[in-house]
């Protein structure tokens, strides 16, 4: 028996145990009082532990605090799948009863060091670059400034926009305090403003009702990305207070939770805490905010044990999500558009890191990262596929001026095969015009995963004919976005009637190149029952390519597949027999897709609901219509073989 505690913790480590979650707490008079972590650490030391008044407490017991209370016993549980070699070693194990919720004097103030203020301003900016614009709609008009330069309608008698309820993002985004960042932001560092005096007002607000009272909304008050971004919002009104000479009672409440926010952050229970594996890009966003609150309260205790722990905890994460391929390196969730973003947090992470005097290889890193990006941008530098969760820039229209093409030089022309990361890129020239086809086979971590398996999309001569088209929105199970993630909306063989997987390891892609000709094979098993098999056969210094589909499986025919084609926004289609011609307003060539077996086709534009077709997301609840084809193979077929060739628009 112990008597009076209220802070408990465990240092110790999993081995060979596949964990559904870990769950430590302590039995007073017969009650077990738990919190969960639902994917630990494995294979490595960690410190596991809670004090009641924490926020990872309140978070998991519903903002109960039992006081300190005599203990019986500890206990950990552990569920999970075992085998012979599993086991858990406990170096430590510490119970201690800590005072009321700190709050810190006047004295505990502590100035920024000014290059950790710049490289923060700099991040923010970086993420949000419409701030100014979200900032001068809430000037004028009072609206809410969210992510995705949205501006919600906000009545003035309420304490929240009406529409906030609609969705996760704003609501993801109003407790993130991205209204705070955009502010601060657009105040250009003025010790006080109008601009200034309203971040304080959001935050005034925000920790009245969502942080000293329990707010309704669970999951977005505390969201594990959202919490991480309140952080670096919190944070910048801190050193904004510190100029201004803001009153004691603001401040000591700012950096109490500041502090709380801290150790949430830091707790194993939280870390990822509302995703479905450790390795996800929202906890790096947790790492990267308690290296910068680490090194903006270097005297506190707890700073330098929490910059250690986040720093390790980044080099597991860059281990485990990002395939290193001799000079690329790609985040391995499934999107170029998280890819290009994770490559700017990385930097920004070396930043900090630097400031913190860490050796690391995180710079080569970055490097490699942004060799990938130049891979998968187009010829131009402004698009890059919309692959996976990312928001798309659309084909220009007719009313566009036409962008002048040029070649790829010698040195830029070629096949580029990760076959780790689950890529083929096809860089080659028609006369003076550059075309490039990307095939997509990626399926290391089931995060923004679409069924694109084995995929293309195709570019040439500054259109893009054939895409991916994007996403909608992450409310997955609605009518559009479901659509966008499937197998439908992607240029591939499928099984209309099969069940598709975005499980791990299922794909594979090889190929090989000469001078002026290269050949990729892929094949994937997403499909339940089925295994579909992709050849790709073209020129590189020829538009002229040669794509064989087919299946094999016991349940299924070909007859029961569709190839299916998602064309650009404003690529004209027109069927001449068993060719499909394709024409672009700013393009002098057309294209034809020529079908070398009998086939049938169906078309779809502009359709959004029973079955939804011919439809491209383009940013958040965005979209246009685009022509989608459907291609049936006839009863006797064993394949379908088909060619994408160019010619001079007659």
């Amino acid at each position: 028996m112990v008597e009076d505690s209220n802070g408990y913790g465990l240092r110790l480590k999993l081995c060979d145990i596949e964990v559904d979650y870990l769950a430590l707490g302590f039995v007073s008079e017969g009650e077990y009082h738990h919190i969960k972590a639902p994917h630990p650490p494995i294979d490595r030391w960690f410190d596991f532990g809670f004090g009641t008044q924490d926020l990872v407490w309140g978070w998991r017991n519903d903002w109960r605090d039992p006081g300190a209370l005599p203990i019986e016993r500890i206990r950990l549980f552990i569920k999970g799948k075992f085998r012979s070699t599993s086991r858990c070693d406990i170096a430590e194990a510490v119970v201690w009863k800590e005072e009321p919720t700190p709050n810190f004097a006047i004295a505990d103030f502590q100035q920024p060091d000014a290059q950790l203020r710049k490289v923060l301003y700099k991040y923010q900016s970086d993420a949000f670059p419409y701030f100014q614009d979200s900032v001068d709609e809430f000037l004028a008009n009072g609206t809410a400034p969210l992510a995705g330069s949205t501006n919600l309608e906000w009545d003035r008698k309420d304490p929240s926009p009406g529409r906030l309820e609609e969705n996760g993002t704003y609501q993801y985004s109003w407790h993130a305090l991205h209204p705070v960042t955009f502010l601060m932001l657009a105040s250009k560092d003025k010790v006080w403003s109008a601009e200034t005096a309203a971040a304080r007002d959001f935050v005034t607000s925000w920790l009245d009702r969502s942080y000293y009272h329990p707010d309704k909304n669970l999951k977005f008050a505390w969201y594990d990305h959202g919490t991480a971004e309140r952080l670096l919002s919190l944070l910048m009104v801190y050193w904004n207070g510190l100029d201004a000479r803001y009153d004691s009672r603001f401040m000591t409440r700012l950096q109490t939770s500041l502090f709380r926010h801290g150790q949430i952050l830091a707790n194993e229970a939280f870390y990822g805490g509302h995703q479905a594996s450790r390795y996800h890009n929202h906890a790096w966003f947790q790492d990267l905010a308690l290296i910068v609150l680490s090194l903006a309260f270097p005297n506190w205790p707890c700073s330098g044990s929490w910059l250690h722990l986040a720093f390790s905890r980044l080099e597991d994460q860059f281990q485990k999500l990002i395939v290193d391929e001799g000079r690329y390196a790609v985040f391995a969730e499934n999107s170029i558009g998280y890819h290009l973003g994770i490559t700017t947090i990385v930097d920004s992470i070396n930043q900090f890191v630097k400031l913190a005097e860490i050796d690391s290889d995180f710079t080569e890193l970055v490097s490699k990262l942004r060799n990938f990006s130049a891979l998968l941008t187009y010829p131009g530098g402004r698009r890059t596929p919309s692959q996976g969760d990312t928001f798309r820039l659309p084909n220009p229209s007719a009313d566009d001026l036409p962008r002048p093409t040029s070649p790829f030089s010698d040195q830029q022309i070629g096949l580029e095969l990760l076959p780790k990361a689950g890529y083929a890129v096809a860089r080659g020239n028609h006369l003076d015009s550059s075309f490039v086809l990307i095939l997509f086979a990626t399926d290391k971590v089931l995060t923004h995963k679409h069924n694109d398996d084995l995929s293309i999309v195709f570019f040439f001569d500054g259109i893009e004919w054939l895409i991916d088209p994007s996403f909608y929105s992450h409310e997955y199970d609605a009518p559009i976005p479901a659509y966008l993630r499937g197998p439908n909306a992607h240029n591939a063989l499928i099984l209309p009637e099969a069940q598709y997987s975005i499980a791990p390891d299922h794909c594979y892609v090889e190929g090989n190149s000469t001078l002026d000709q290269f050949h990729v094979a892929a094949s994937h098993t997403a499909a339940v029952d089925a295994l579909i098999q992709r050849t790709i056969s073209g020129q590189l210094n020829s538009l002229n390519l040669l794509v064989t589909d087919w299946l094999e499986s016991d349940r299924f025919q070909l007859e029961d597949a569709k190839l299916v084609f998602q064309f650009g926004e404003h690529v004209s289609v027109e069927q001449m027999k068993s060719v499909i011609k394709l024409s672009h307003p700013l393009s002098k060539y057309c294209l034809t897709l020529e079908f070398l077996e009998d086939v049938t086709f169906d078309f779809f534009h502009g359709r959004p609901s029973s079955p939804v077709r011919g439809i491209a997301g383009q940013g958040f609840q965005q979209s246009m219509d685009i022509t989608t084809l459907e291609v049936t193979p006839s009863s006797n077929s064993e394949k379908i073989a088909w060619k994408i060739s160019a010619h001079d628009k007659q």
